[in-house]
């Protein structure tokens, strides 16, 4: 490991230690969460692990969003990108961002776990949601290919999920997980695809049958996006290439990047099946540019997450939304 380089990682995003230090924990049906009622300076989470929602300058809890009458609500659902690993501080989630700059009345709350597939995404959804919702607003995607390429495997049935070596360690007790990027990974491409099917169809005919409008939007990584790259960027991401680990070698270019255009396609598909509106934060001209957008290469900034909530706020704004899923 490069410690010059991990230097500048902490000077560039403080965050970082704040983001390490929190643990997880076992959870119910979602395997695993980030802890709860975790506190520090720039990350804290609410009494399930979620984190913080603040709406005109106070914090809401989980509890609080449910009984609240008389507000429209929405909820954001995802992985780490979304929960907030990149932002600065609380503030800069793309749900506390809406709910600073929301023009339409609603309340938003952020369901975003850490280290999660979208079939963990959605359970997280059904457990933890209000049953009276108007919006679903869902960016994901990534750690789902990501796990195509780690996990193991092993489950005919199902596709590989981040952390699986770890759940195999603590409930099976085996001490040593020989992982082989790549291996049998037209099967298990076949196996995801069907997962995030399901997911999303499940999704959209709970949701949709409640009054709820859906939103999918495949969330931005580096390696998929045609970005010039900043300053800050070229140091951070040089120091997560360094790592050598398999998740951090999985993100590469070269492994990520040859899967995008079948992946996107195949989704953007399901989600027109689905009724379910559509965009690909990759191809928006926002992360293209030269400004700051990443941390590493798939989590994103305070201003990456600015964007997506002015996108979503957008959306939300529009009873049809159809030219998304053109």
């Amino acid at each position: 490991m490069n410690t010059t380089n991990a230097n500048v990682r902490y000077q560039l995003a403080p965050q970082f230690a704040d983001v390490e230090r929190q643990s997880y924990e076992w959870r119910a049906y979602v395997m695993r969460q980030g802890s709860s009622n975790y506190r520090s300076t720039s990350l804290n989470t609410d009494e399930c692990g979620f984190r913080v929602c603040i709406a005109n300058g106070h914090h809401i809890s989980l509890g609080e969003f449910h009984d609240v009458k008389n507000i429209k609500k929405g909820i954001v659902i995802g992985n780490s990108s979304i929960f907030g690993v990149g932002t600065s501080s609380d503030h800069g989630t793309v749900s506390n961002r809406l709910n600073a700059t929301d023009t339409n009345g609603i309340l938003w709350y952020n369901l975003g776990l850490r280290a999660s597939n979208m079939t963990q995404e959605r359970i997280a959804s059904e457990l933890y949601a209000p049953k009276e919702i108007e919006y679903f607003a869902w960016i994901s995607g990534g750690n789902d290919m990501v796990a195509m390429h780690l996990g193991l495997g092993g489950n005919r049935y199902s596709p590989p999920f981040i952390g699986e070596p770890a759940y195999l360690k603590t409930m099976n007790g085996v001490s040593e997980i020989s992982q082989e990027l790549g291996r049998d990974i037209e099967k298990k491409y076949h196996l995801l695809l069907g997962a995030v099917e399901r997911e999303i169809e499940l999704v959209s005919l709970y949701r949709r049958s409640l009054g709820a409008r859906v939103l999918f939007c495949m969330q931005p990584m580096l390696s998929w996006v045609d970005k010039v790259l900043s300053v800050e960027e070229t140091q951070l991401v040089g120091y997560f290439d360094s790592v050598q680990n398999n998740i951090h070698r999985v993100h590469a270019q070269n492994i990520m990047r040859p899967w995008y255009d079948r992946y996107t396609k195949a989704i953007e598909n399901i989600c027109r099946r689905c009724a379910v509106d559509y965009l690909d934060f990759n191809t928006h001209p926002g992360f293209r540019g030269p400004d700051w957008m990443f941390i590493d290469r798939i989590h994103v900034t305070d201003r990456a997450h600015a964007i997506m909530a002015e996108t979503v706020n957008e959306w939300s704004n529009k009873m049809n939304y159809s030219h998304f899923t053109k």
